[in-house]
């Protein structure tokens, strides 16, 4: 049990990429990213919406989404089948 008023550490996750050593923060902060070996991801909360920002072998992704858009979680943070996922919807297709 901890004590009321101490803080305790983010859970995060870590692997090695490049022999250095990254971390994926928790979802509950507004500003959020994911660094893999697939890419880069940044996603930004405000009150109106989402913004979704990725960087992948694929190309370069900006999307504005709506707030609470769960579609980086949903993929289970896999990067190829998020930017999937963000073309099939520029195509009118569903996930």
């Amino acid at each position: 049990m901890v004590p009321i008023g101490t803080r305790v550490p983010r859970a995060t996750e870590q692997f090695l990429w490049k022999g250095r050593r990254l971390l994926i923060y928790s979802e509950r902060l507004p500003l959020k990213y994911l660094l893999s070996n697939q890419g880069i991801c940044l996603g930004i909360d405000s009150r109106s919406r989402s913004i979704l920002f990725l960087l992948s072998r694929d190309g370069l992704f900006l999307r504005f989404r709506p707030v609470g858009d769960t579609v980086v979680e949903d993929l289970d943070y896999d990067l190829p089948r998020i930017v999937q996922a963000l073309k099939s919807e520029d195509e009118g297709q569903p996930k």
